[in-house]
């Protein structure tokens, strides 16, 4: 916090103006050093602790609310103002310490929490010797216990009983939610507690409560329903089930932020919990224009074997949103400017291609983000008129994003955004498709906050280890930059093509020759106990076939039943006329992941979006169609720019 004061002299035509600045702790801080920058001060160390001991080892109270206000016991104090003084709050940080700057005098302060009975102190402020710079000594210990301590322990373990990182979100069935903190803090953050170590200790205030305890979409979620009580802190044991299969996949979120982005104050403490307690098993660090790391975090926890990370970067620059892009990995130079990144550039084709040749030009992913595609692919001013676009980009782009996914499943020709905001990265990829751009595509959260921020988009990657510890970044961008890759908000999703001339099964991303026009798509679908679909879409050259359009309502016979975790297991069987690229969609209609996944995300569909899978029908190599779907590319007619081909 930061405070400036200041005057004008205004003199032969001149303006100068002088600022002074000072560094505070507070507002009540700041007013110490400022509005009575001439009287003594002397900082105070306030320290809030539990008095019991906790399952946790944890003796101390974050969050807590420390209300500091003068009294006026003191006539030979600054006190005779107390009156019109107005009360500051303060509040602990993880370690249960605030700290305030006063002037001498007479206070009390009152400390409450979440769960626990206030309590009040007095403590006088500068009644040791002055220094020399006329400000009082050394700090003054001030130290509260808060009692009566209410709330839960919670034990968290798998299916083999091993403690398991877990997020705990909390509902008050009055709906008055208990708020530990910000959406950007650690650990306590608004309604929800993240463990990376599957042992909780929470403090909530007496009433009836719904606790979902869970770890992303391969686990079953548990609820507890709980009454807390005065001055009790329950004992709740729980095991979560690895319910959904995934060998061969790992889940991945690509891009992702904290603080270091410089446009959040989420702490990246936090980000790492977020990642764990939601099972995402690949995550680089990405943050804005500077490279940095996830490891040091990791180190911490002692838990480099449950996540593989990498530096990163996401490089930003204007115009926005064309010009963002993430790459990993990237040498990381500790204690240099923007850890050893690129700079951004005004021309976003400059930029990507600077990222993509960064580390003389060494093997890494280069992803755009949230692109508006129409105006790189021809108009740059998103004026209508139609021009050569940023389209240069999509020579060094290895992947790119497309959410929101379910845009998929809507009629864009027949309700299209206007010109300035088309951005509509899903159908403008599968029309990309359709000219022969084979970009993969890749959902990520993008998260900027701690409260659900990771989790509720994921990519499953292949991989050939199911294994954190082992799993390759090397391996991360060679299969991602071949398309194997599935997009979803939860449900795992797997297809596998194959055809009646061969036995050989390929992934999306993949090409496959049947010559003889036929092609099976084995397809099935996997969803723990809070998640569920009801419709498997097959697109066929980005449009949805109606023939091969399978809800729980017209094909009951191909979806299991609500309760099983396999909810769709068919092989669907397509006759083709000409190439084409398939891809397989599925969504829960009309369900949402809130309970879990929080409002601010979880209102949305469950969700899942194969890559596509090129088939060649006719023994020649793969050839686009062309189709625009019905709203056409601007400058469409120009030529493709191959993929870029780079030696390092």
């Amino acid at each position: 916090m930061q405070y400036s004061d200041g005057h004008v002299e205004r003199s032969a035509g001149k303006l100068q103006w002088t600022i002074r600045l000072y560094p505070a702790t507070s507002l009540i801080d700041l007013i110490s050093v400022a509005e009575r920058a001439d009287e003594p001060s002397q900082m105070h160390k306030f320290l809030v602790r539990r008095d019991v001991d906790p399952a946790d080892g944890v003796d101390s109270v974050n969050r807590a609310k420390l209300t500091l206000r003068p009294t006026s016991k003191d006539n030979e104090s600054n006190d005779a103002d107390a009156a019109t003084v107005e009360a500051f709050t303060i509040q602990t940080d993880d370690q249960g310490i605030a700290h305030a700057r006063l002037t001498p005098g007479n206070y009390v302060a009152i400390a409450s929490a979440i769960g626990y009975e206030s309590a009040e102190v007095e403590f006088q402020s500068g009644r040791t010797s002055q220094a020399a710079d006329g400000n009082i000594g050394e700090d003054a210990l001030v130290t509260m216990n808060l009692v009566n301590a209410s709330g839960f322990v919670a034990e968290v373990k798998d299916g083999r009983g091993q403690l398991i990182p877990v997020k705990a979100t909390i509902y008050a069935v009055d709906g008055n939610d208990p708020n530990y903190g910000l959406s950007s803090a650690r650990t306590f953050v608004e309604n929800l507690v993240y463990s990376v170590h599957g042992r909780m200790s929470c403090p909530l205030d007496p009433g009836e409560y719904e606790i979902y305890f869970s770890r992303g979409p391969e686990y079953n979620s548990v609820k507890k329903d709980v009454e807390i009580i005065t001055g009790q802190m329950q004992q709740i044991s729980v095991q979560l089930e690895r319910v959904v299969d995934t060998p061969g996949w790992v889940s991945a979120d690509l891009h992702s932020h904290s603080s270091p982005s410089g446009d959040n104050t989420s702490d990246q403490f936090g980000r790492v919990e977020n990642l764990l307690c939601e099972n995402v098993e690949f995550a680089p660090c990405t943050e804005h224009n500077r490279i940095d790391s996830y490891l040091p975090h990791l180190q911490q926890m002692k838990l480099t074997h449950l996540i593989a990370t990498c530096t990163g970067i996401e490089l930003t620059g204007s115009p926005t949103p064309v010009n963002h892009q993430n790459s990993f990995p990237l040498h990381w130079h500790p204690h240099t400017q923007n850890g050893g990144g690129p700079r951004s550039s005004s021309n976003p084709v400059v930029q990507i291609e600077r990222l993509a040749m960064w580390d003389q030009g060494s093997d890494k992913l280069v992803q755009m983000n949230h692109p508006n595609l129409h105006q790189i692919y021809g108009d740059v001013n998103t004026d209508g008129v139609p021009d050569q676009g940023f389209r240069g980009m999509l020579e060094w782009t290895d992947v790119v994003e497309v959410h929101p996914l379910e845009t998929i499943f809507k009629d864009i020709p027949n309700n299209p955004p206007s010109t300035r905001r088309m951005r509509i990265p899903m159908f403008q990829w599968l029309q990309l498709l359709n000219q022969g751009r084979r970009i993969p595509a890749v959902i990520n959260t993008d998260s900027h906050y701690n409260h659900h921020g990771s989790g509720w988009r994921r990519n499953w990657i292949a991989s050939s280890t199911d294994d954190p510890a082992e799993i390759s970044t090397e391996e991360m961008v060679r299969q991602a930059e071949a398309g194997h890759i599935i997009l979803s908000t939860g449900p795992f999703l797997s297809v596998v093509g194959q055809t009646s001339s061969t036995s050989t099964a390929v992934l999306p991303g993949d090409d496959l020759s049947a010559v003889d026009k036929e092609v099976a798509l084995k397809v099935s679908v996997q969803c723990p106990n809070w998640l569920d679909v009801n419709r498997v879409q097959v697109f066929i050259n980005g449009r949805p076939s109606d023939e091969h359009n399978y809800t729980r309502k017209n094909s009951p016979e191909m979806f299991g039943a609500l309760k099983d975790v396999r909810k769709f297991d068919s092989t669907i069987r397509l006759q083709l006329d000409q190439d084409a690229h398939l891809i397989v969609a599925t969504i829960g209609e009309g369900m949402t992941m809130e309970k879990i996944m929080g409002t601010r995300y979880g209102r949305r569909p469950p969700i899942a979006v194969s890559n596509p899978i090129f088939v060649d029908v006719d023994g020649n190599g793969f050839q686009p169609n062309g189709d625009d779907l019905g709203l056409p590319l601007p400058s469409a007619s120009l030529p493709a720019t191959p993929k870029k081909s780079v030696t390092p």
